[in-house]
């Protein structure tokens, strides 16, 4: 999917990660594992902060606040700079202009293809390799941003942006516009442009006006990919649901992106306002994966007549007997966002799903079975599950030997604390479901160990 290097964020002093598709976390407690997951959201809820800043305290619902930079930073030491880099396949431009494509039409990708050709003589190969590392001081400024596309002409890259003068903020003060002086770099020879214009979008930019396309181009291109990947984190913790006896109707939205807990679950099953075969198909995928996943027979939504006042009903056995949500299992609640989530991001053609303990509340059978009805929901999300579950992670290696899964689309990382920083090591599988490096024997251990105390 994409690689990511951190460095002096929280417990992450030097860490390099390869992510895949089906990403799992696991290790101990107070190891990275959800430090991991708060550094993407804080970078999606980033890319709409204002000057160039990380956004740290979280403005909307949902977001995360993670208090100040000396809260965030390695060690407490301000004195430190954060920063982060990520690399791209090339290849991931086809999913974004596809995504693109049916809001903006073909122009897209004729003008994404134009702005490749400026700098790439040949046709845009799978093989190149688009880049990005941000330097963040103390102040969450940006101070160094450096973007590069490795191809077939070699690599160009814009390695700074020098003198920068800002301008104004464009309407509803999510864009501040500049003039900075640039620095190119092709195949290691470096060029400075001077006076290019541009605009930060959240700590994001992109160059609009400059002597040379080439600057123009990579800038673009740099800024479509990343913004549009941190554009697909969602993020979902069960712990933030609790099963209500009733719910109170919101405004209808038309359109279903995050799903937080249960109550945007039971809103968005009494929107009246998304496309009818939209959602008729998105209902008919929740009810097969509850189905699926073993928790129901079937869940609806029971509005009192003249009222705004609703009760979400589920169906737990065969038959036509149906309980309030607060009368059945508690974790029949608690899976329930998770699955509406990956289904709309399926839906959506594939997004980025942060899942933190999806196995809450639930028997460790539906353990190993939450995964099958993750992955079944089809082949397009990319999923981050932190996990304590053994079985999830013995549920990967049986979908991988099943063919379920390829070897290469799945990854699990290993984290421990060692002294002061964390350390991650990336498991991974051959066709058979055997990992490469075993996962530590203690993960899988812990019931052998206590059943064998039970012994004479």
């Amino acid at each position: 999917m994409f690689n990511l290097n951190i460095h002096n964020f929280r417990s992450f002093q030097h860490q390099n990660f390869e992510f895949s598709k089906v990403n799992l976390l696991i290790g101990t407690n107070s190891s990275g594992k959800s430090s991991l997951l708060k550094f993407l959201r804080m970078l999606k809820q980033s890319t709409e902060s204002k000057d160039g800043v990380l956004n740290l305290r979280g403005r909307n619902f949902g977001e995360l606040d993670l208090g100040n930079y000396k809260e965030i930073i390695y060690n407490n030491d301000t004195s430190l700079n954060l920063e982060f880099g990520f690399e791209v396949q090339a290849r991931y431009i086809i999913q974004v202009l596809n995504s693109l494509k049916k809001e903006f039409g073909q122009k897209i990708i004729e003008s994404t293809n134009h702005m490749l050709s400026t700098f790439n003589n040949v046709d845009f190969t799978n093989e190149d390799r688009i880049s990005y590392q941000f330097v963040f001081n103390k102040n969450i400024q940006n101070y160094e941003e450096q973007l590069f596309l490795s191809g077939a002409s070699g690599e160009i890259g814009v390695t700074s942006l020098n003198s920068i003068r800002l301008k104004k903020k464009d309407v509803g003060n999510l864009s501040i516009s500049f003039i900075a002086d640039v620095a190119l770099t092709h195949n290691d020879k470096e060029t400075i442009i001077k006076d290019a214009e541009g605009m930060f979008t959240g700590f994001l930019y992109f160059l609009s006006r400059t002597s040379d396309k080439k600057v123009y181009s990579i800038s673009a291109i740099n800024f479509l990919m990343l913004r549009f990947l941190l554009s697909t984190i969602r993020y979902v913790n069960p712990l933030n649901t609790t099963p209500q006896k009733n719910y109170i109707k919101r405004d209808d939205r038309g359109v279903v992106e995050d799903v937080h807990n249960l109550e945007d679950v039971v809103n968005f099953l009494a929107d009246e306002s998304i496309e009818a075969s939209e959602k008729r198909i998105l209902v008919e995928k929740l009810q097969h994966a509850i189905v699926d996943l073993g928790i129901a027979k079937e869940i609806k939504l029971v509005t009192n007549p003249g009222s705004d006042i609703m009760e979400l009903k589920v169906r737990v056995s065969d038959g036509d007997f149906w309980s309030n949500i607060t009368n059945v299992g508690y974790g029949v609640g608690l899976q329930l966002p998770m699955l509406l989530q990956a289904i709309v991001s399926e839906h959506r053609g594939g997004e980025i799903v942060l899942l933190e303990q999806p196995e809450i509340h639930t028997h460790p059978r539906l353990h190993a079975k939450l995964l099958e009805t993750f992955v079944n929901t089809g082949k397009s999300n990319t999923y981050f599950i932190e996990t304590h579950s053994a079985d999830m992670v013995r549920e990967l290696q049986v979908l991988v030997k099943q063919g379920v899964l390829k070897p290469e689309d799945v990854t699990v990382h290993y984290f421990t604390r060692e002294a002061t920083q964390t350390r991650v090591v990336a498991h991974h599988l051959d066709k058979d479901g055997m990992f490469d490096i075993e996962i530590p024997a203690d993960f899988y251990e812990n019931y052998y160990n206590i059943g064998m105390q039970l012994l004479p």
